[in-house]
């Protein structure tokens, strides 16, 4: 486990988050040193302890949980008795940032709210994420990463022609909010800095997705209209690319083609037809014939064959990997992304380590994912309390 030297080691948080968009966004605070307090349901705990993908638990304890939540503390309490809301007044009297994602309007409902809560600590920045803001007609829609997917068009434009809309394979909007959740926060730090002033910082899934496809959506602006959102027939990499930019069958495996001059292209693969039919400017407009074409050919050799001459004639290309080769690829390992975390009662286990470096202040793993509430009498007692904490646990305060 690493030391407690992070570039934001001394800052408190308190975290409402609940599961991936909230505990993403606060992971990588954690991640970088900030003293992250995880509020959390006596007896219950958090949603994403009792749900896991793929049934996948270690010794009772949800991998999901295990996944998003390293590097906190863990403090039971029951928000709906005043004594419970007392304790968080007290601890965001003293907290730089608050984090949570519940539905809009629960916070406010439990006394909660960025108003009431700058009233006790006008410098706490106040970070609420959602599905698609806290206020306008969706305001109380369920949000969720396959939804926002969904209404944002992404899942129109992935996949081939007559496919189903396909969703992502990763919950990609739940995380990339979470980076604009933590974003926010360093944002709103530096200006207190300046400023001394808090501020509430507001992120939503439904832009997030859109976020992610600014690219994509600023050509269909633009002038790209229906274009932009027909997809291929062959699977060309996204409705906007032109051929060959895709992943093809090799034969033993897949490897990706990006985009490439169609006349390189032809010379390398020694496809005479792709050099004499066709011109530059039918990328596009005959993007699945010229496809089409080219699979063909790269059927015809393995993967590794295809790997090594498209990289000696500079050919953006790449093995279309499964987790199976991900995890062993030499890159990978010398980026030590994969690391293992171990705690007490369920033994080692693997994580994703913070994706940035910071040469003076590394981002590190100084402890595994907490118990539910193994940290609330450590917490109260910081918070000045001592005899009354065996009262408020037979109260079901705490």
């Amino acid at each position: 486990m690493g030391k407690e030297n992070g570039a934001l080691s001394g800052i408190k948080v308190l975290s409402f988050a609940q599961l991936a968009q909230g505990n993403a966004g606060v992971e990588y605070l954690a991640d970088l040193g900030a003293d992250v307090i995880k509020i959390e349901r006596p007896g219950k705990g958090a949603w994403e302890r009792s749900w896991s993908g793929l049934d996948t638990y270690i010794k009772g304890e949800s991998v999901f949980f295990l996944s998003l939540n390293r590097n906190q503390r863990s403090m039971t309490l029951n928000l709906k008795e005043d004594e419970g809301k007392q304790i968080v007044y007290r601890l965001v009297a003293r907290s730089d940032v608050l984090v949570e994602n519940y539905r809009p309007g629960v916070m406010d409902r439990l006394g909660l709210g960025y108003e009431r809560l700058s009233e006790i600590n006008p410098r706490l920045i106040y970070a609420s994420a959602s599905g698609y803001g806290s206020d306008g007609p969706y305001r109380d829609k369920a949000g969720q990463d396959l939804l926002a997917q969904s209404l944002s068009g992404l899942a129109s434009v992935t996949g081939k022609e007559g496919d189903l809309p396909t969703p992502a394979g990763a919950a990609i909007i739940d995380i990339h909010s979470g980076a604009l959740i933590a974003m926010g926060i360093l944002a709103a730090l530096f200006y207190r800095e300046k400023t001394g002033k808090g501020q509430k910082i507001e992120v939503n899934l439904l832009q997030s997705a859109i976020d992610l496809q600014k690219e994509a959506i600023v050509y269909y602006l633009n002038g790209g209209g229906e274009r932009s959102i027909r997809r291929s027939k062959s699977g060309i990499g996204a409705p906007f690319y032109e051929a060959p930019h895709g992943t093809y069958a090799t034969r033993d495996g897949y490897i990706a083609i990006s985009l490439t001059p169609l006349k390189k292209l032809g010379e390398v693969l020694g496809l005479n037809e792709l050099l004499e039919k066709y011109d530059q400017k039918d990328a596009f407009s005959k993007r699945d014939e010229i496809k089409e074409l080219i699979q063909a050919v790269i059927k015809e050799k393995t993967t590794d064959e295809w790997l090594q001459l498209l990289e000696r004639h500079d050919v953006w290309c790449a093995k279309v990997y499964t987790y199976a080769d991900l995890v062993t690829d030499p890159q990978v390992q010398h980026n030590h992304v994969i690391k293992e975390v171990k705690r007490d009662d369920i033994g080692n286990f693997k994580v994703i380590d913070f994706p940035i470096r910071l040469s003076e202040s590394p981002a590190t793993i100084r402890k595994p994912p907490p118990k539910l509430g193994e940290h609330t009498e450590q917490i109260l007692r910081e918070l000045g309390y001592e005899s009354e904490i065996e009262t408020m646990k037979q109260k079901g305060i705490v």
